[in-house]
């Protein structure tokens, strides 16, 4: 916890003031959800229906996003890293 940022330190305590929620909302998760394909991006609207759903079952919701992702010039694009080739673990298995 040493090397927090403010801003991390400041949303711990307001989230800890906070009564408790129902679902934690992993917003870049969810707005990269099935978009590992070409042309692939961030979608908002995928967030914006996840979080409809659980308004409509009156479950409270908390949206994590890194303020990155509502930059106006946010690149939107899904990176593509390189895989890493893994050896099987155990190779004399039948």
């Amino acid at each position: 916890l040493d090397n927090e940022s403010a801003g991390f330190r400041r949303f711990r305590r307001w989230l800890r003031a906070q009564d408790p929620y129902d679902v934690i909302i992993d917003g870049a998760n969810v707005g990269f959800n099935n978009q590992n394909h070409e042309g692939g991006q961030f979608q908002y609207h995928q967030i914006d229906a996840v979080v409809q759903h659980f308004r409509s079952t009156r479950q409270k919701a908390l949206l994590v996003l890194h303020p990155k992702w509502l930059k106006e010039d946010a690149d939107l694009s899904v990176v593509r890293r390189k895989r890493r080739k893994f050896e099987p673990i155990a190779k004399d298995l039948p």
